[in-house]
């Protein structure tokens, strides 16, 4: 059998290897301890192998991670670093793989990998399901020249502060940042549970995810109504452009508030954009699009197979994904 199946903490040194060997940006040690063996997980994490002969000609690695769909808790596989040695190449090995990874993964409810471009023919071909991906939304706070005063111009056309005031939110919500996550926050991950499709958002991930990352400085952001807690976000700068990973809100009028401050925030700080990800068409862009962001080209693609890619599908526009449910 071509198939080999290993646990990732038996294999690693080789399969770091063989990613980096067949793949660009290469990662260390640290880095893929961290995404895969220190993360919060209900099982460990998984190599499948294609071998011919004794030599690894191709290899994904499966990361057990949990999600909610229609209030129930599932264990999916996520799927990464699905690497062909450069010398197999063009001989279709890629459709074996994916198809051994399904196979491998019957434990598991089901599947969820967000690929490089190339890989999504493939996919298709393969009877993995396409779910909305996540697009990215760009609203630009300062800056110079003629493009960014085209953005700015375009960005400007809602009255944001005036309809936010005469919902009466935003004197009545306050954003801070904060070190880590507040003590109550389980309260109010236990609620988002019920959404019709989000994966893990619990204190222990956000915390892996996040405070824990090897390669970015991640800073929180706490929403609160009083004394409730009414939403978070999970930040990072690049430069003069500021990335939003990841955002939970009470409601779609909080989600507003919390972009809202996070963009006046960003102007008084010199930014020159504000940026996200999240669905193309879905109520998670309604805030962002409420805003003032424009929805740019790029799209990352979301796949699913299994025994609950069905499900998936149908909960379609209803899916609750940020940046951060890709991991990089």
């Amino acid at each position: 059998m071509p198939v080999h199946v290993e646990p990732l903490a038996d294999c690693l040194p080789a399969a770091l290897a063989f990613r980096n060997a067949s793949r660009g940006s290469p990662r260390d040690e640290r880095y893929i301890r961290w995404r895969y063996l220190e993360r919060p997980s209900p099982a460990p994490a998984f190599v499948v192998w294609w071998r011919e002969q004794g030599e690894n000609l191709a290899a994904a690695t499966v990361a057990p991670h949990a999600l909610w769909l229609g209030g129930r808790r599932l264990s999916i596989g996520i799927v990464g670093d699905i690497s062909v040695a450069g010398a197999a190449r063009g001989r279709g090995l890629a459709a074996q793989l994916m198809e051994a990874v399904i196979q491998q993964s019957r434990g598991l409810d089901g599947l969820l990998v967000m690929p490089n471009p190339p890989l999504h023919a493939t996919l298709r071909k393969g009877g993995w399901l396409e779910i909305p991906g996540l697009a990215r939304y760009l609203r630009c706070v300062g800056g110079r020249g003629p493009a960014r005063l085209l953005l700015r111009t375009a960005s400007s056309l809602r009255a944001l502060v005036p309809a936010l005031r005469r919902r009466g939110r935003l004197d009545d919500l306050r954003l801070e940042p904060r070190p880590r996550l507040p003590d109550d926050y389980a309260d109010f991950w236990a609620q988002a549970t019920s959404l019709p499709m989000i994966a893990a958002r619990d204190a222990s991930h956000l915390e892996w995810r996040y405070l824990a990352h090897p390669l970015h400085r991640y800073e929180l952001f706490e929403l609160r109504a009083g004394t409730q807690l009414a939403g978070y976000a999970f930040t990072r700068r690049e430069n003069a452009d500021w990335w939003v990973d990841d955002w939970l809100a009470a409601d779609a009028a909080a989600a507003e508030v919390l972009g809202a401050q996070i963009v006046a925030r960003a102007s008084a700080a010199g930014i020159n954009s504000v940026q996200t990800r999240t669905q193309a068409r879905g109520l998670t862009s309604i805030p962002w699009r409420n805003l003032g962001f424009m929805q740019r080209s790029d799209t990352q693609a979301v796949f699913v197979a299994g025994a609950w890619a069905e499900r998936a599908q149908a909960s379609g526009n209803a899916a609750y994904f940020t940046p951060g449910d890709k991991d990089v």
